[in-house]
């Protein structure tokens, strides 16, 4: 009997990555709400307001790699059966390397954020403050970029390959990696606008948002579909047992 799907390990890494995702969707409502009804009073906020952006982007950025990460262990799940994560030469190995190095260029970033908006609560140094800055800008660009080469390789992994050789479930990851490739690269080409400080910073802000949310909701969409039921038969233990006759 063929094994079921629910004895994927590799789901629940993808799984937290869209739930931090629903919960940056409901967090973004209330703040955006919340930050119209501040600009359009001219209420007076404390200034740990600015905290609350922070706390925004560290899940925003902690998102980003689960997704990346789980995405690409189920499309690898997809050619191999029986993965060890533990063996050097397997390609769940390299995954989890790639992703940790991703992890900790994104938990540097958000350290450097928060170091930033307490150097302004602080009233710091103006060179310190801009060092921070520059430093958070860096981390930032090394994150989007790495991130946009693994959404790269990871549409590369689907779109590269024979439709026809795909499983049922699988062809739903090729609209769902091109949708987390224009979003990562949507990223990466407003990180580089936003490092040079222009002026309309509000609106290149706003356009990230959308951008974001927007390829998002059409990534979750379909990368829902690409996951076998838990009550389906394992697509690759069915053909293997099907080979086998």
């Amino acid at each position: 009997m063929a094994r079921r799907s629910k004895q994927w390990p590799e789901v629940w890494i993808l799984h937290i990555g869209m739930l931090l995702l629903s919960i940056l969707s409901t967090s973004w409502s209330v703040l955006h709400i919340s930050d119209v009804i501040v600009h359009f009073r001219r209420a007076r906020v404390p200034y740990g307001y600015i905290l609350v952006g922070c706390l925004y982007k560290a899940f925003r950025v902690i998102s980003d790699v689960f997704v990346v990460w789980g995405t690409g262990r189920v499309l690898i799940r997809y050619r191999h059966l029986r993965p060890n994560i533990w063996k050097p030469q397997s390609v769940f190995c390299l995954t989890a390397i790639v992703a940790v190095l991703l992890l900790f260029i994104g938990v540097y970033q958000i350290c450097l954020m928060f170091a930033l908006s307490f150097a302004w609560l602080s009233f710091s140094d103006l060179n310190v403050i801009n060092a921070i800055a520059k430093a958070r800008s860096g981390f930032e660009i090394a994150f989007t970029a790495l991130a946009f080469v693994i959404t790269l390789g990871i549409a590369a992994l689907t779109m590269l390959r024979d439709l026809d050789s795909l499983y049922q479930e699988e062809l739903w990851s090729v609209p769902a990696s091109i949708a987390l490739l224009i979003r990562s690269f949507c990223e990466i080409v407003i990180v580089g606008q936003l490092d040079r400080s222009p002026a309309g910073i509000q609106n290149i802000n706003r356009a990230r948002d959308i951008t974001y949310g927007l390829f998002s909701v059409l990534f979750v969409g379909c990368i829902t579909f690409a996951i076998p039921a838990k009550g389906a038969e394992d697509p690759l233990a069915k053909r293997e047992e099907i080979a086998r006759e």
